[in-house]
């Protein structure tokens, strides 16, 4: 070691020269330290511990805390100590100040930032040096987070040992837990996560070269890092690993990436309506062109021209690059997406703080379900854009996309049944587009199309007929509570698509009927009267021939033979398309707020069935006859319309007339903007009243 004066300061001048050891012993020097560390005597301590190794060897774990919140000053200090202190007990100090980033205060301006770090592509801490203070700075927690990361990517490969899976899988846990703590910004933590995986895999890339900036300054590359010095020598010169130890390294990075882009999905936000990666909505937008707004930016333009939608891409990009690095190949991440769920699920990783045991086989160590679908839509979408093999395989939605929505939809990873709908965006576009693209392929099948290792021990027959149910439904719940616009329409086109490749009608019709008789969602149940309307419609082109008799007789159209060509179809559903309201809005007597509630809850219901009634009595529609309207539901029919129906309707719309003069009286307040809304609800709903009246 230099001598103290050649620091530039004398024994007095400086506490942390003047106690260095032989002075001082070890513990003592670090209390001292402890108390008197500041950014105006980092520098001081740095050349310390670059010229000392005995001292960064000895203390240099027990000041990584100390460093961490004088970031970021302290980061040359930091990657000194990651390069050259003891690896074991650094890489436990990281583990350890990981898993208590302080996030209480997350989202609290600092204003103790200077100037700014960020880190390079290998994972090394590089200080900037700014005068303005960046407006995008990143939290502290986020810099902690990032420095501590970049450390594991030091640490890491200096541990010799003969089992250095052992270390990982204990690092990796703790990266975990943390980086899901920092919930919607965790997207701005992931790519140093996977420079992190970069610089663990066995393979590693060739180092890129860096990027150039005239306010960086690079802390360190490629500077020579310390021996580990509780190596035996003969792991030292020739390290001698077992293989199964080697399979749970690679194994346990596999998931760990998996892991990592689920979080990051799971946290991705936009201002517009950029539901995570859009998948779903890119590929309608190259399938369909001309059903394009005119003028209106589509998705696929915003993701080439948003420069936060483009930092997104890449990261999903090198999430995919990472996947193939490290081995998981297409076979088998359709295998672990489109498995069956068990009946206690697959537990994802513990990110509640608790250590798991390290594995002892690659066989105890889990994908995440969730992460493994972001890259499986990922993967397929890349294929689709670039032209390439088909990333999907022989999957069809019967049943490998059935186990994909059944795992993630109205699951109690995302809630419960009563969520359904409402899950992660990034989750629901990966499972739309994959459900999609499995349509656009032809892949639907049906669920009496299994193959001979899937048949009936694992779903029974009679159990079938609800599997095509079940599916529906819980693709429609996300048609009708997904919180994005593009998402919804994405989901009403895959129900209509899966609902339509049926070729039972008894089956579209039996889930049709389920959902108009069961569903408690007002806006789903409006949708089914489409899908109804859309069914009749299919089946009854309007060139079609008088009476069902002579259609039977020539067969023009298989469909013109079925349920939906007929009068029993409307046996069936009248009293779902078409409620008796005459109880339920006397039930509710006087009581105009609750009349109101009604109102806003069931118009959409409303308005589909009566349009749907004046397309039955139209005369051209021509289905007035072919399914004897007049018989199932004139006054002397099976169902009275008009008495059960729209009387009841048209009296309760003109009971709500006179609250649009009380909401405009003097002593209204607020009310006047409810009267314009609740006018114009009642203007639509009489037109629509009136039209259906003229048409029967």
């Amino acid at each position: 070691m230099g001598s103290k004066e050649a620091f530039g300061f004398s024994k007095e001048e400086n506490p942390l020269i003047a106690a260095l050891p032989p002075a001082t012993d070890y513990w003592t020097y670090l209390t001292l330290i402890e108390h008197n560390l500041d950014k105006s005597n980092l520098s001081t301590l740095h050349q310390i511990l670059k010229d000392d190794l005995n001292l960064t060897v000895n203390i240099g774990w027990d000041l990584v805390h100390l460093l961490l919140p004088l970031l970021p000053d302290s980061a040359d200090c930091l990657e000194l100590i990651a390069r050259l202190g003891n690896p074991r007990e650094v890489l436990l100090k990281v583990t350890e100040c990981l898993r208590v980033i302080d996030l209480d205060d997350f989202g609290r301006e600092d204003h103790d930032f200077d100037d700014h770090a960020e880190l390079d592509h290998d994972g090394i801490v590089r200080k900037t040096t700014n005068d303005q203070h960046s407006s995008e700075e990143p939290h502290r927690a986020i810099l902690q987070f990032k420095t501590l990361v970049s450390m594991l990517s030091v640490l890491h490969p200096r541990v010799r040992t003969k089992y250095p899976s052992r270390f990982l899988s204990t690092t990796l846990q703790a990266v975990l837990a943390t980086l899901q703590s920092l919930n919607t910004q965790a997207d701005s933590a992931v790519p140093e996560v996977l420079n992190l995986i970069e610089n663990l895999q066995k393979t590693k890339r060739p180092t890129l070269p860096p990027r150039d900036s005239s306010n960086q300054i690079l802390t360190a590359r490629d500077h020579p890092k310390a021996a580990d010095p509780e190596a035996s020598p003969v792991l030292s010169a020739q390290e001698e690993r077992p293989a199964e130890d080697a399979a749970i390294h690679n194994r346990l990075l596999q998931a760990f990436l998996t892991h990592v882009a689920e979080i990051w999905a799971l946290s991705l936000t936009h201002d517009s309506d950029i539901p995570g990666m859009a998948f779903s909505t890119r590929l309608y937008e190259d399938i369909y062109p001309s059903k394009l707004v005119p003028g209106r930016e589509t998705h696929s333009t915003m993701f080439k021209s948003d420069e936060k939608l483009r930092a997104r891409e890449t990261i999903c990009e090198r999430l995919l690059a990472l996947s193939r690095q490290l081995g998981l190949d297409k076979e088998e991440i359709l295998k672990a997406t489109s498995q069956k769920e068990t009946a206690t699920g697959d537990e994802e990783a513990d990110h509640d703080g608790q250590e798991a045991d390290p594995p002892n086989s690659p066989e105890d160590i889990s994908l995440s379900k969730t992460g493994v679908l972001i890259l499986l839509a990922a993967r397929a979408f890349y294929c689709h854009r670039d032209q390439f093999e088909e990333a999907l395989g022989d999957m069809h939605i019967f049943y490998e996309h059935y186990n994909v929505v059944n795992t993630h939809v109205g699951s109690p990873k995302f809630g419960d049944l009563t969520d359904a709908g409402t899950e992660p965006e990034a989750i629901v576009d990966a499972i739309l587009f994959i459900g999609l693209r499995c349509v656009q392929k032809d892949r639907v099948g049906t669920p009496r199309e299994r193959h001979p290792t899937q048949r009936t021990e694992e779903v029974p027959i009679d159990a079938q007929e609800d599997d095509f149910n079940w599916y529906l439904q819980l693709i429609a719940m996300i048609s009708s509570r997904c919180f994005s616009p593009s998402l919804r329409f994405q989901a009403h086109l895959l129900t209509v698509d899966v609902l339509q490749s049926n070729e039972s009608d008894m089956a579209r019709l039996g889930f049709l009927k389920n959902l108009l008789e069961d569903c408690p969602f007002e806006n789903l149940k409006a949708a089914a009267v489409g899908w109804t309307k859309g069914e009749i419609v299919r089946a009854n082109p309007l060139t079609s021939v008088p009476n069902v008799e002579a259609a039977e007789e020539e067969e023009l159209d298989v469909n013109i033979r079925k349920i939906f060509s007929n009068h029993f179809v409307l046996r069936i559903l009248a009293p779902f398309l078409f409620p008796d309201l005459s109880d339920a809005h006397q039930s509710q007597g006087g009581d105009k707020e609750e009349q109101l509630v009604t109102l806003k809850l069931n118009l959409g219901f409303h308005m589909a069935s009566l349009n749907l009634l004046f397309l039955l009595f139209s005369p051209q529609a021509g289905l007035r006859d072919k399914l004897r309207v007049d018989r199932e539901l004139g006054p002397q029919g099976t169902w009275d319309v008009r008495g059960r129906f729209l009387d009841p309707l048209k009296s309760f719309a003109g009971g709500l007339r006179g609250l649009v003069e009380t909401f405009r009286g003097p002593h209204a307040g607020s009310r006047s903007k409810d009267a314009d809304e609740l006018q114009m609800d009642l203007m639509v709903l009489e037109d629509a009243l009136q039209k259906a009246e003229s048409a029967i």
